[in-house]
């Protein structure tokens, strides 16, 4: 595996940031809009500079940046979320996306661990996120990272509603 790092992201990552969503949004996710118009419409909300600037301005919030010899993806956290339908409160991965022709190499697991380590080391106990239902590649990669099935979501997308899978555990 080469070399990969994870830095937290900060203000000056803006553009970096901007531009890495919108790429690894649209390669992972275009097959799941029924009109590539909501689809853009939802990238330009989502992944608006503004939008990424008050999150990172936000100190619930933290961007971690995964570069091997340039940047490859990017994670948002979520410190303190409740579980939606649930009392529990844990941390909420809201994001982990790698450039095309990155996934399959180890380096989601090991991004995994390492936020999941900071969560634990911030003395959290409970990790969680949202994944798409139909994307059972994902769904066995979060399985076998020993989280568990709590139960469905949804992502309203445009005029579609995604079904999601929420799933957490214990850290």
């Amino acid at each position: 595996m080469m070399e990969l790092g994870i830095r937290k992201a900060s203000s000056g990552d803006l553009k970096l940031l901007h531009d890495l969503a919108r790429v690894t949004y649209r390669t992972h996710y275009s097959q799941i809009w029924l009109s590539k118009n909501d689809m853009e419409d939802y990238i330009n909300k989502e992944y608006s500079y503004e939008s990424i600037r008050k999150s990172l301005a936000n100190p619930r919030v933290t961007w971690y940046l995964i570069v091997t010899d340039r940047p490859i993806g990017f994670a948002k956290v979520i410190w303190e979320m409740r579980v939606p339908g649930t009392g529990r409160v844990g941390v909420f991965l809201s994001k982990l996306y790698l450039d095309e022709g990155t996934t399959g190499k180890g380096y989601g697991k090991h991004i995994l661990e390492l936020i999941m380590q900071y969560s634990k080391d911030k003395g959290y106990d409970y990790f969680w996120l949202e994944v798409i239902k139909q994307n059972e590649r994902a769904c066995r990669f979060y399985e076998n990272q020993g989280l568990n099935y709590i139960s469905n979501g949804t992502l309203k997308a445009g005029a579609k509603n995604i079904p999601l899978k929420i799933m957490g555990k214990d850290i």
